[in-house]
């Protein structure tokens, strides 16, 4: 899932929407245009070269295009398009400008889900490169129709989404390759853990709850048979944390810490208000809120008798919480939220400050995004200047016409991220990172230009609008350094990428 995070000053993250499904269907017959009327294309072939004793030989290999999903304004149209310039028309909608809000959302490399809200009424479709297929969407209580739904986890051909209002929220889950939805909840915790998806994805793993003090649960889905049983109930919606698929969960008021397969674990079950418990890979870190100075952090094995490990943080531990990621060295990478600080700590030694992490990054998304705009001063004033990987610990240094102080934003997708600095003239600069390579290629856009879309194949697709009219859908090919014109559809948004 798309998540974006804003440093300095602090921006809440942002979730948008999707819609959705099931019922009877009905898909649209669409319109296509090659890629000689809607603009200049990208090469459509590579060359493989093989040497066989002194012998050359040279082989053309196809390569397939990728897809993605395009609103326009005028005419209101969805479309999809491809990389070599080539668009098939899908649906008439109305004009986006005059609806209460809209969201547009790739679940796999060639589905996509629609859905608006004209009205009152929601409407959705599920979208392939050539149909657009109506679905009806559940009954749904909306105390404000015009308040948007929010992606909340996706898991191709599944994605949940919920309906923003307070701390308890419709949310449907959908189906975007049969087009059917269903309502997963009338309450579902508002929580950025609120849905996940098993490994497998055969099971979903969700949070229902009535409010804040009241009685919650964590649920599981069979997809296959779509039963529901209650994995654990508990006394306050945000008292739990889960992993990034749902197979563990730990409630840190009563250090309960239940598999969601039922398997036995080792409970740290305690009246004691002072103990704090974090989930960290396959163990549980606890630590004593009231500790000064020299403060242990204790991992244990979720299951099983392997011993506990120890490490020590020079510091008074955090009564906001620490998160923790164990390393390949055993080394543990800690963050204190309350000063916003990362710490290295050696099983046995003396432990090293990295430097510090965005605030409202280290408090709000603990343990959530797989890299932190980072600052490598240990002291004021903080400069961000790096990213860190917290799974591994590196520090990846940004560009040298990144690393000042402003005002970033970082957007998590599939294949790679986006990272967008915003200027004090109001302009921007906008980098794509990769993965596989965690090196940055600047994107030559302006103001006007959105990247929203990493591709699978580690390329970003964008488009520039204006209220010209003028306007054009991109490729960036990190191999090329440039962005290459592939439609010259005028469009308002693409899809947004997972």
């Amino acid at each position: 899932m798309a998540a974006t995070l804003r440093v300095t000053p602090v921006v809440a993250a942002l979730m948008f929407i999707v819609g959705c499904s099931g019922g009877d269907s009905e898909a649209s017959t669409p319109t296509s245009s090659s890629s000689d009327s809607v603009g200049a294309t990208t090469s459509s072939t590579a060359s493989a070269t093989t040497s066989i004793a002194a012998t050359t030989t040279s082989t053309t290999v196809a390569v397939a295009p990728q897809w993605t999903w395009a609103w326009q304004q005028d005419p209101a149209q969805i479309v999809a398009v491809d990389t070599n310039g080539h668009s098939n028309v899908l649906v008439d909608t109305p004009d986006p400008t005059t609806l209460n809000n809209f969201g547009l959302w790739q679940v796999g490399d060639e589905t996509a889900v629609a859905m608006y809200m004209a009205g009152d009424t929601p409407t959705a479709f599920s979208l392939t490169p050539t149909t657009a297929t109506q679905v009806d969407f559940p009954a749904v209580e909306m105390a404000v129709p015009s308040n948007g739904w929010s992606l909340v986890a996706v898991s191709d051909p599944y994605l949940v989404i919920r309906y923003f209002y307070g701390v308890s929220e419709a949310a449907v889950l959908i189906n975007s390759a049969t087009a059917q939805a269903t309502l997963l909840s009338a309450n579902t915790a508002d929580l950025p853990w609120a849905a996940r998806f098993s490994a497998d994805g055969q099971y979903l793993r969700f949070v229902t709850t009535s409010g804040d003090g009241t009685s919650s649960n964590v649920m599981e889905r069979d997809l296959t048979t779509g039963t529901d049983r209650t994995v654990y109930s508990y006394s306050n919606y945000d008292h739990v944390r889960t992993d990034a698929n749902g197979d563990v969960w730990i409630d840190f008021r009563t250090g309960d810490v239940i598999a969601a397969d039922g398997s036995p674990t080792n409970n740290h079950r305690s009246n004691d208000s002072s103990i704090g418990l974090w989930l960290t890979g396959d163990r549980t870190m606890t630590y004593s809120y009231a500790c000064e100075t020299d403060c242990p952090l204790t991992l244990t094995p979720i299951s099983g008798s392997a011993p506990a490990m120890t490490y020590v943080i020079p510091q008074k531990t955090a009564t906001r919480g620490v998160a923790s990621w164990l390393l390949a060295d055993q080394s543990l990478l800690v963050l204190d939220s309350e000063t916003s600080s990362y710490w290295r700590l050696p099983l046995n030694g003396v432990g090293e400050l990295l430097g510090h992490g965005d605030s409202f990054q280290s408090s709000s998304g603990q343990g959530t995004a797989r890299y932190v705009v980072f600052s490598t001063d240990v002291g004021d004033p903080v400069t961000y200047d790096s990213l860190l990987n917290v799974a591994t610990g590196e520090i990846i240094p940004l560009p040298s016409t990144a690393a000042t102080q402003g005002e970033f934003s970082l957007e998590f997708q599939r294949a790679g991220l986006l990272l967008t600095q915003y200027k004090s003239d109001g302009g921007q600069s906008i980098w794509l990172m990769p993965y596989d390579t965690q090196s940055f290629a600047l994107l030559t856009t302006d103001s006007q230009t959105y990247c929203p879309t990493v591709l699978s194949d580690g390329s970003a697709i964008c488009y520039s609008y204006a209220s010209s009219g003028a306007g054009a859908i991109y490729r960036y090919d990190t191999t090329e350094g440039a962005l290459t014109r592939v439609s010259d559809l005028v469009v308002y948004s693409l899809a947004e990428g997972q």
